[in-house]
């Protein structure tokens, strides 16, 4: 994380003005998922319940966090170019979103024969910081799942369904009945 952070850093300088510092890198593993997993379990079993049943799918996190000094504009930002390497390494562009405060690209990679999703990279330059954040691990699963709990109105409460992207009950056809 600290190379990407420190070239996508160099582009944002070269195309804004602005200074990117040399912030901090770090990675967790399988084995601090699992130790945050059980502390979690520990001390408040019911409430990281559902956090800990979809963060299972995660094998590892690494982040990076850069600040950057001096004039900001995020519209004047291009894609970096350290992110073609990406792409011929097999990711693919997710979200782009680029205004006045911030730029973000997510890149998402996918393998196995079922194009499972596996990693991400998100990286978002905001006027006072860079983060980078790259996630690995059976995400397509963790997806569904974080789906399949949102239709029964937990974690993701009503969102999916007020969003139209899935649809909670059959439609009533009472109401098109003449009375």
């Amino acid at each position: 994380m600290s190379r990407i952070g420190r070239r996508v850093g160099q582009d944002i300088e070269r195309q804004t003005g602005a200074d990117v510092g040399g912030g901090i890198s770090m990675s967790v593993g399988p084995v601090s998922l699992a130790t945050v997993q059980l502390g979690a379990w520990a001390f408040a079993p019911e409430s990281s319940k559902i956090p800990r049943q979809i963060g299972r799918h995660v094998a590892s996190v690494k982040f990076s966090s850069r600040p950057i000094r001096g004039g900001f504009d995020g519209r004047l930002i291009e894609k970096p170019a350290y992110l073609d390497r990406y792409e011929r390494g097999g990711w693919h562009p997710f979200v782009t979103v680029r205004d006045s405060s911030a730029a973000v690209w997510i890149m998402l990679r996918e393998r196995g024969r079922n194009q499972e999703i596996t990693n991400l990279l998100a990286i978002v330059a905001a006027e006072d910081n860079l983060m980078l954040t790259k996630v690995s691990g059976n995400l397509s699963s963790m997806i569904r799942e974080a789906i399949a709990l949102g239709t029964d109105g937990a974690f993701l409460g009503d969102a999916l369904s007020q969003a139209g992207l899935i649809e909670d009950e059959a439609p009533d056809d009472s109401l098109d009945a003449a009375p």
